[in-house]
Protein backbone atom coordinates (compact mmCIF):
# COMPACT_ATOMS: atom_id res chain seq x y z
CA UNK A 1 0.00 0.00 0.00
CA UNK A 2 1.43 3.41 -0.89
CA UNK A 3 1.85 6.15 1.66
CA UNK A 4 -0.92 8.15 -0.07
CA UNK A 5 -3.34 5.26 0.36
CA UNK A 6 -2.31 4.91 4.00
CA UNK A 7 -2.84 8.64 4.53
CA UNK A 8 -6.20 8.44 2.80
CA UNK A 9 -7.20 5.59 5.06
CA UNK A 10 -6.27 7.52 8.21
CA UNK A 11 -8.05 10.61 6.85
CA UNK A 12 -11.31 8.63 6.61
CA UNK A 13 -11.02 7.73 10.29
CA UNK A 14 -10.94 11.38 11.33
CA UNK A 15 -14.14 12.99 12.58
CA UNK A 16 -14.83 16.72 12.74
CA UNK A 17 -15.55 18.36 16.07
CA UNK A 18 -19.24 18.58 15.09
CA UNK A 19 -19.39 14.86 14.27
CA UNK A 20 -17.69 13.99 17.55
CA UNK A 21 -20.03 16.18 19.57
CA UNK A 22 -23.08 14.55 17.94
CA UNK A 23 -21.70 11.02 18.32
CA UNK A 24 -20.94 11.48 22.02
CA UNK A 25 -23.86 13.75 22.85
CA UNK A 26 -21.90 16.74 24.11
CA UNK A 27 -21.44 20.27 22.83
CA UNK A 28 -18.54 21.57 20.78
CA UNK A 29 -17.89 23.97 23.65
CA UNK A 30 -17.17 21.06 26.00
CA UNK A 31 -14.61 19.66 23.57
CA UNK A 32 -12.98 23.08 23.21
CA UNK A 33 -12.94 23.40 27.00
CA UNK A 34 -11.09 20.07 27.23
CA UNK A 35 -8.55 21.48 24.78
CA UNK A 36 -8.20 24.68 26.83
CA UNK A 37 -7.55 22.59 29.97
CA UNK A 38 -4.87 20.60 28.14
CA UNK A 39 -6.83 17.35 28.36
CA UNK A 40 -7.24 16.93 24.61
CA UNK A 41 -5.58 18.02 21.41
CA UNK A 42 -7.11 17.71 17.96
CA UNK A 43 -5.42 15.03 15.89
CA UNK A 44 -5.54 17.36 12.93
CA UNK A 45 -6.17 21.08 12.66
CA UNK A 46 -6.45 22.72 9.27
CA UNK A 47 -7.43 25.87 7.49
CA UNK A 48 -7.47 29.43 8.70
CA UNK A 49 -10.64 28.65 10.67
CA UNK A 50 -8.75 25.95 12.57
CA UNK A 51 -11.10 23.09 11.73
CA UNK A 52 -10.47 20.29 14.21
CA UNK A 53 -10.51 16.55 13.54
CA UNK A 54 -10.26 13.65 15.95
CA UNK A 55 -9.43 9.94 15.76
CA UNK A 56 -11.25 7.12 17.56
CA UNK A 57 -8.51 7.23 20.24
CA UNK A 58 -9.35 10.87 20.97
CA UNK A 59 -13.04 10.01 21.11
CA UNK A 60 -12.25 7.29 23.68
CA UNK A 61 -10.30 9.85 25.70
CA UNK A 62 -13.27 12.25 25.63
CA UNK A 63 -15.55 9.46 26.84
CA UNK A 64 -13.11 8.65 29.67
CA UNK A 65 -13.01 12.29 30.72
CA UNK A 66 -16.82 12.38 30.75
CA UNK A 67 -16.99 9.25 32.93
CA UNK A 68 -14.54 10.73 35.43
CA UNK A 69 -16.50 14.00 35.46
CA UNK A 70 -19.76 12.14 36.03
CA UNK A 71 -18.12 10.40 38.99
CA UNK A 72 -17.47 13.81 40.50
CA UNK A 73 -13.91 14.69 39.53
CA UNK A 74 -13.13 18.22 38.40
CA UNK A 75 -11.35 18.87 35.12
CA UNK A 76 -8.31 20.03 37.09
CA UNK A 77 -8.23 16.71 38.98
CA UNK A 78 -8.65 14.76 35.75
CA UNK A 79 -5.88 16.79 34.13
CA UNK A 80 -3.56 16.16 37.08
CA UNK A 81 -4.24 12.45 36.84
CA UNK A 82 -3.64 12.26 33.06
CA UNK A 83 -0.48 14.38 33.36
CA UNK A 84 0.86 12.04 36.03
CA UNK A 85 1.09 14.72 38.70
CA UNK A 86 -1.41 13.07 41.04
CA UNK A 87 -2.26 9.60 42.21
CA UNK A 88 -5.73 8.26 41.53
CA UNK A 89 -6.09 6.64 44.97
CA UNK A 90 -6.85 9.86 46.94
CA UNK A 91 -9.34 10.87 44.27
CA UNK A 92 -11.08 7.50 44.52
CA UNK A 93 -11.20 7.78 48.31
CA UNK A 94 -12.82 11.21 48.01
CA UNK A 95 -15.35 9.85 45.52
CA UNK A 96 -16.16 6.91 47.81
CA UNK A 97 -16.74 9.30 50.72
CA UNK A 98 -18.95 11.46 48.52
CA UNK A 99 -20.86 8.39 47.35
CA UNK A 100 -21.40 7.27 50.93
CA UNK A 101 -22.65 10.75 51.88
CA UNK A 102 -24.99 10.82 48.85
CA UNK A 103 -26.39 7.38 49.71
CA UNK A 104 -27.10 8.50 53.28
CA UNK A 105 -28.70 11.69 52.02
CA UNK A 106 -30.90 9.80 49.54
CA UNK A 107 -32.00 7.33 52.23
CA UNK A 108 -32.87 10.20 54.58
CA UNK A 109 -34.80 12.06 51.88
CA UNK A 110 -36.68 8.91 50.88
CA UNK A 111 -37.65 8.21 54.51
CA UNK A 112 -38.83 11.78 54.96
CA UNK A 113 -40.86 11.64 51.75
CA UNK A 114 -42.42 8.30 52.73
CA UNK A 115 -43.43 9.73 56.12
CA UNK A 116 -45.01 12.80 54.50
CA UNK A 117 -46.87 10.62 52.00
CA UNK A 118 -48.18 8.40 54.81
CA UNK A 119 -49.33 11.48 56.74
CA UNK A 120 -51.08 12.89 53.65
CA UNK A 121 -52.88 9.60 53.03
CA UNK A 122 -53.96 9.43 56.68
CA UNK A 123 -55.32 12.99 56.54
CA UNK A 124 -57.15 12.28 53.27
CA UNK A 125 -58.70 9.16 54.75
CA UNK A 126 -59.77 11.04 57.88
CA UNK A 127 -61.38 13.84 55.83
CA UNK A 128 -63.30 11.44 53.54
Amino acid sequence: MSSNEENGKSEKRLMSIGEVSKAIGITRRIILNYEAKGLLLPDKKEGTAGNRYYTPDSISLIRSIRVLQNLGLSLDEISSYYNGSTDLEPLIERLEALSSFNSSSITSTTSSFSQRTSNSIAISSAVS
